[in-house]
């Protein structure tokens, strides 16, 4: 499920130095934002995403540079799109993910 397969690929891209491991992490996380037909998978993907911090460890990358320039492409899609679904979520919406995702932090977003 999206609840276990997320946080544990946002935990390997914050900690993976080598690009291919990158580039294929990039790659699944932009296929759960743009290829599912419902925009409800698609905002509780984003959800999930947003709650496992995904949001820093992105910036991060988007300052590296990689030879693959899909990796680059795929990160400024998948940062846009969360910084979209940022702006409406509330802090009920986190930590309801939080809690399907068995993950709850202790610190504020």
């Amino acid at each position: 499920s999206r609840y276990t397969v997320i946080p544990r690929l946002a935990e390997i891209l914050a900690e993976s130095q080598k690009e291919k491991v990158t580039r294929m992490i990039v790659a699944f996380l932009r296929n759960l934002l743009e290829k599912p037909e419902s925009d409800k998978v698609i905002r509780d993907n984003a959800m999930t995403m947003i709650a496992c911090r995904l949001v820093k460890p992105l910036e991060l990358l988007s300052n590296k540079k990689f030879d693959d320039d899909d990796i680059n492409e795929n990160i400024i899609f998948i940062k846009e799109k969360l910084e979209g679904n940022l702006e409406d979520v509330t802090s009920f919406d986190e930590y309801a993910v939080e809690i399907r995702s068995g993950r709850l932090s202790w610190t504020p977003v």
